[in-house]
């Protein structure tokens, strides 16, 4: 099927003569016979009013194969990056516009040419171009890749308040990190440590959820002194990061941590091992539930950042029943048997 099929199938399905659609579209009947039969195009300024007169898209109208199209807008953008990293920045830009000739609807290629644009100090043709890819792009990727080449042209251009009023119009994963090169000065600092704090974290987080995640069978991923390797691991990693062991809401994972590698050692039958970690576990669970949400951290590379309420803010919040609930696990019968458990129950302040 060509353009002409695909023009005289919707014809027909809207009950339209070629006389009547030549009218609609203000071209001669023999135009649309011409079309119809595959000896001429229409003209490009015609297809959007084609479109919308069939409800169809252009890719439809032109008989563009999806596929081979994204396919190729890929390699255009790739050639074109590949281009930049070399060092011929408006090589980079020739191909984005002989790409756009081809594919003018391509957002991609839009927002990839507003920032070939910007490195070549072409900032208000850029800026023009990343405003309208944020307007009409609907895939985020590529309207946050337009959001910080447009920070970047207000930043450079004098218009740093416009710059971060965009920037924080991101979701907070790409907004730190463009703020990141955005910020100055104590601005900056601040920035960078808030950014340290929530990348360790998430960092550390994903490390714990490692330790316990499963494959498609349902198999642990990793064996039992491979976890306890890791486990401990996360816990030197927790001790360097918190340098002046002010973790604070972050106190709370070392507890898990220690309670899980209680379990491993109760299950070996290593009693005295098993309640050393319950007692750190302890520790850092009190630590977690009597912390003040307003304290700024110590450490050097995040003094002075406040880690907030977070799931702290219920009144109806009690950690200390979370843990007790926690330590009636199974898993600890073996240190029931001798009393063990008394002793940890009563650092808590609980009855075991």
């Amino acid at each position: 099927m060509n353009t002409g099929d695909v023009i005289r199938s919707c014809r027909r399905e809207q009950n339209l003569t070629q006389e009547s659609l030549a009218e609609l579209l203000s071209v001669s009947p023999q135009a649309v016979s011409r079309w119809e039969t595959g000896l001429a195009m229409p003209d490009i300024s015609l297809v959007p009013r084609i479109c919308g007169l069939f409800g169809i898209s252009a890719d439809r109208l032109l008989c563009i194969d999806i596929q081979k199209k994204e396919s190729a807008i890929r390699e255009i953008s790739e050639k074109a990056r590949e281009k930049a990293s070399d060092g011929y920045g408006a090589e980079a830009v020739r191909i984005l516009r002989a790409g756009l000739l081809d594919y003018p609807n391509s957002w991609k290629l839009t927002a990839d040419l507003a920032d070939a644009l910007f490195c070549e100090g072409e900032f208000e043709e850029s800026l023009t171009l990343a405003r309208r890819v944020m307007e009409h792009a609907s895939d985020m990727e590529i309207h946050a890749q337009a959001v910080f080449t447009a920070s970047c042209v207000l930043d450079r251009t004098g218009r740093h308040g416009e710059a971060v009023s965009l920037a924080n119009t991101v979701p907070e994963t790409g907004r730190h990190d463009l703020l990141r090169h955005l910020l100055t000065g104590e601005e900056q600092i601040g920035e960078l440590k808030h950014i340290a704090l929530i990348d360790a974290g998430s960092a550390f987080l994903a490390v714990w959820q490692l330790c316990h995640a499963k494959d498609d069978g349902g198999r642990r991923a990793f064996g039992e002194e491979e976890r306890e390797r890791m486990l401990e691991g996360l816990l030197e990693l927790y001790r360097t990061f918190f340098a002046d062991g002010d973790l604070f809401f972050y106190a709370q994972f070392p507890e898990k941590i220690h309670r899980e590698l209680a379990k491993l050692a109760a299950a070996r039958g290593e009693r005295e091992k098993a309640r050393g970690h319950l007692r750190e576990s302890v520790r850092y669970g009190l630590e977690f539930a009597d912390y003040d949400p307003g304290a700024p951290h110590t450490t050097l590379w995040i003094r002075g950042e406040i880690d907030g309420g977070w799931v702290k803010g219920s009144p109806a919040f009690d950690y200390r029943a979370e843990m007790r609930k926690e330590l009636e696990d199974p898993a600890f019968d073996v240190l029931r048997e001798d009393g063990s458990m008394e002793e940890v129950f009563a650092l808590i302040g609980g009855q075991g």
